[in-house]
């Protein structure tokens, strides 16, 4: 309902502002800014957030570390909408009207629009946040739930696009966060766990550490996934709740072997920011095909 509510309120309010505000060259100009502001968000947000989370050490600054992503993220956007915007209205001085139906009607599309932008990164930036996994609203309760519109899966969606595009690389948005949104509902999903380790969790050994699975562990697998399907979900005995899960055909996927430390230190240090625990959830495993790198230095030649 939080979610519903948010959406609806920020949509009617964007198209009221721009039907009695500016005009029609003013809403297409605000929704192209609001674009490319969230895609400077969404850009630079992880590495503004790790600055202040690798600094946190124990001082002043470590009270911070669990909101520094969706702070980041929402600071970002501000700043480059804010400038953006002053600048287009230095460069836009004389209004420009287009007639009384198209400035009218279409004001009212932009405006809706323009809601649909922002409801959805506002909803992305508050699942960011360490609040109830229920709030802005519940994306899995035995199903895959939307918010009316689907408003943060079109905003994260067209950042996917967008980082596949010219914005892609190795390394872009994409490929790192696929299903965006389901990944920051799993960073909550443990209840009393903290989203963010406020000092270095993960060791990746520097020599190969992937190796393809035994066969008797190859049989164990088999079954595990067998057993998934049957049942159809994984839930959490602890609060009740359940996610499907997608199912698996046993020639789609090949086990494999993959070396990683979790450090001491980040589930024995400050349990505020570390929860004291580190489960399978908060670890995500980015996998790509074989030659997926030169296959993309092709494209790009």
């Amino acid at each position: 309902m939080v979610g519903l509510a948010l959406v609806l309120i920020i949509i009617l309010g964007c198209a009221v502002f721009l039907y009695f505000k500016g005009t029609l060259v003013n809403a297409i100009a605000t929704i192209i800014i609001a674009i490319c502001a969230s895609v400077i968000a969404f850009s630079f947000f992880e590495v503004l957030a790790n600055l202040i989370i690798s600094r946190s050490g124990t001082g002043s600054l470590l009270s911070l570390v669990p909101w520094a992503q969706p702070l980041c993220f929402a600071l970002l956007f501000i700043l480059a909408f804010a400038v953006l915007q002053t600048a287009a209205l230095l460069l836009t001085r004389k209004p420009v009207d287009l007639g009384f139906l198209p400035e009218r009607i279409g004001r009212v599309v932009c405006g809706i629009f323009l809601g649909l932008i922002l409801s959805g990164f506002l909803l992305t930036a508050l699942q960011m946040a360490p609040i109830p996994n229920k709030f802005p609203y519940q994306r899995f309760d035995g199903k895959r739930n939307k918010v009316l519109l689907n408003a943060d899966g079109f905003t994260t969606g067209l950042f996917g696009i967008i980082s596949k595009g010219s914005f892609s690389g190795t390394r872009s948005f994409a490929t790192l966060h696929p299903e965006y949104l389901d990944q920051l509902f799993l960073n909550r999903f443990i209840t009393g766990a903290s989203i963010v380790s406020g000092s270095e969790a993960i060791e990746v050994p520097t020599r190969e550490a992937i190796w393809p699975a035994p066969e008797g562990l190859h049989k164990q697998i088999d079954q595990l996934v067998s057993e998934l399907n049957r049942r159809g979900k994984l839930g959490n005995e602890s609060t009740g709740e359940s996610i499907t899960m997608p199912r698996l055909v046993a020639s789609s996927y090949d086990p494999m072997i993959v070396r990683v430390g979790i450090k001491k230190s980040a589930i024995t240090a400050k349990v505020a920011i570390n929860g004291g625990t580190f489960t399978l959830p908060q670890l995500r495993l980015i996998c790509k095909r074989k030659g997926y790198d030169k296959i993309l230095l092709l494209v790009k030649d």
